[in-house]
């Protein structure tokens, strides 16, 4: 138990100074390993999606075993980790190649890697969501004992834990590559802007202003459609949906745009009005800039 204790420690450590959640999963299965040393140990875990796996852990293992495992869906249960995770119980396979529960396809997978007798122990955050398993391969003649069956669901646990850090590392990364992805098209929209304000007003000063006016009409319209005030407003209620919905086709979304926000109220405009109707998709624009076209 101190032993265990020891790398339950070190795994908390490594996640406070912010080390790769793969790193530290594989060498929780090397420590049970180390131990164990006539078993195989590894990790499952599910994508973000948390219908299907990812590639798996299994550091012993060719890494082409764990990267067949990604895309297998759960709610099929083809094998044991499936099964697992599915149910969020423990899951033995005391004979893998006969064993009619699970799908010939995963079975021929496992034996094809030496894996002829598993237990699939599901790894669960704080909460019980179980996001994958500790899998421990043996030897067929010499079963799991109660006190290693006892220690691996410890191991399981401490996966659990990582596992939950692992989706928040993945959370960030999407939302840092969601910010880049908006950030770029923010930028070009600006380019955009800048252009076609040039282009029909080629006198500086008459530059200058209207370039200002569509920058602050913008950042009005940005500001409405992030903080949900110009729902306050009686035709806001009757227009924003039609305004602010991606699920309508291109050709709705052009007819109904015609709104342009000034302060926290939605007032109609004259569609032959270039300047306003460019003040509007400009505000689609900033909020969905991948899913509309610049009217200026």
């Amino acid at each position: 138990m101190e032993i265990f204790e020891g790398l339950r420690n070190n795994a908390l450590s490594r996640i406070a100074h912010g080390d790769p959640s793969g790193e530290i999963l594989a060498d929780i299965a090397m420590h049970f390993m180390d131990r164990f040393p006539r078993t195989t140990a590894g990790v499952t875990s599910l994508d973000r999606t948390t219908l299907a796996f990812a590639s798996g852990i299994f550091p012993t293992v060719s890494p082409a075993f764990g990267d067949a495992l990604a895309g297998i869906r759960v709610a099929d249960e083809p094998g044991s980790c499936a099964r697992s995770v599915a149910r969020g119980e423990t899951v033995d396979v005391p004979d893998v190649p006969s064993d009619e529960r699970f799908a010939p396809e995963w079975r021929d997978l496992c034996v094809r890697f030496g894996m002829t007798a598993m237990t699939s122990f599901p790894a669960a955050q704080r909460d019980g969501t179980v996001l994958g398993t500790f899998v421990v391969v043996y030897d067929p003649q010499t079963p799991l004992d109660y006190q290693t069956r006892r220690l691996a669901e410890q191991y399981a646990q401490l996966c659990g834990f990582i596992l939950a850090y692992r989706r928040r590392e993945d959370g960030h990364e999407l939302i840092v590559g969601e910010l880049e992805h908006r950030t770029r098209n923010l930028i070009n929209t600006i380019g955009a802007l800048v252009y076609s304000t040039l282009k029909a007003n080629p006198e500086m000063e008459r530059f200058r202003k209207v370039l200002d006016g569509r920058l602050s009409a913008m950042a009005r319209a940005f500001a409405g459609a992030v903080s949900g005030e110009y729902r306050s407003s009686a035709i806001a209620g009757r227009y924003a949906g039609a305004l602010f919905d991606r699920s309508l086709p291109e050709h709705r979304r052009a007819e109904t745009a015609p709104f342009r926000t000034v302060g926290c109220r939605v007032l109609p405009c004259d569609p032959r009005t270039g300047d306003e109707c460019g003040e509007v998709r400009l505000a689609f624009a900033v909020r969905w800039p991948d899913r509309c076209h610049l009217g200026l």
